[in-house]
């Protein structure tokens, strides 16, 4: 699939950071988790690895909007909207297996309990900075002169 910069940006700052916080809607209230997530540009979307008898699944069925959040702790941040599909493809689940879902499911990809989470982008924004002591600096330029620091790049698309 071919993308503009900007869409090829988001997938390249999700793999980066390689997780995330993966948030769904539980009961009319959102619910956050920590989830590894494959950053798969060329399919347009990102895949995550779970227990078919996680509450999370339930929860995507009847309500497949989701956010991710990715930040790197320092001057990245991700935030992505999208459309979840749970998925038992064992194609797929083979092609996305890694040495962290074999610590999950000793017995492998054809586990029967591992299902995949399936996440098509529809919205995202992210911030790309400078961390640590540059950003020091701006903010004390900033302050100095009255001014608003430019701490980098924010970029909001729909995808």
């Amino acid at each position: 699939m071919q993308h503009s910069e900007s869409e090829a940006k988001v997938f390249e700052l999700a793999k980066e950071v390689g997780s995330c916080m993966l948030t769904t809607m539980v009961n009319n209230e959102l619910h956050s988790r920590p989830m590894a997530t494959i950053s798969r540009a060329d399919q347009n979307d990102f895949v995550m690895l779970t227990a078919k008898s996680d509450a999370k699944v339930a929860e995507l069925t009847s309500h497949p909007e989701v956010v991710l959040n990715f930040a790197d702790g320092k001057h990245l941040f991700l935030a992505l909207n999208g459309t979840a599909k749970v998925t038992e493809d064992r194609a797929l689940i083979k092609d996305v297996w890694n040495v962290g879902a074999q610590a999950y499911w000793p017995n492998g990809p054809t586990d029967p309990n591992v299902t995949a989470i399936v996440i098509t982008p529809t919205h995202a924004e992210y911030w790309e900075g400078n961390g640590g002591m540059v950003a020091s600096v701006k903010f004390a330029y900033a302050i100095a002169t009255h001014s608003t620091p430019n701490l980098g790049t924010n970029k909001k698309l729909d995808m």
